[in-house]
């Protein structure tokens, strides 16, 4: 009886191991984006989310910070162009 109740709580205590593993929580003001085995798999939306350990990577990202530009826009004479631009690039709509 007693090897069965030892056997019992290592299966549990595997369990909940592996449930917290799983759980990931993205925020309000985040998004989530899943990858498995290095592949995007998708965004996920804020709140609880479920992975796979060991298989799953869900990076969480702030959509509200711009991801960079290649260039600056200037600010003197001719400022309808954009400095130290090696490619012409588009501005984007809010700025124009």
């Amino acid at each position: 009886m007693g090897v069965v109740i030892a056997v019992v709580v290592v299966v549990v205590l595997l369990a909940l191991l592996g449930f917290g593993l799983a759980v990931r929580i993205v925020q309000q003001y985040e998004q989530g984006v899943l990858f498995r085995l290095g592949r995007l798999r998708g965004a996920r939306a804020p709140g609880l989310n479920l992975i796979i350990p060991g298989v799953d990577v869900l990076r969480r990202v702030y959509p509200r910070r711009p991801l960079g530009w290649p260039c600056a826009r200037g600010t003197g004479p001719g400022s309808g162009r954009w400095r130290g631009c090696d490619l012409p690039v588009t501005p984007p709509l809010a700025i124009v």
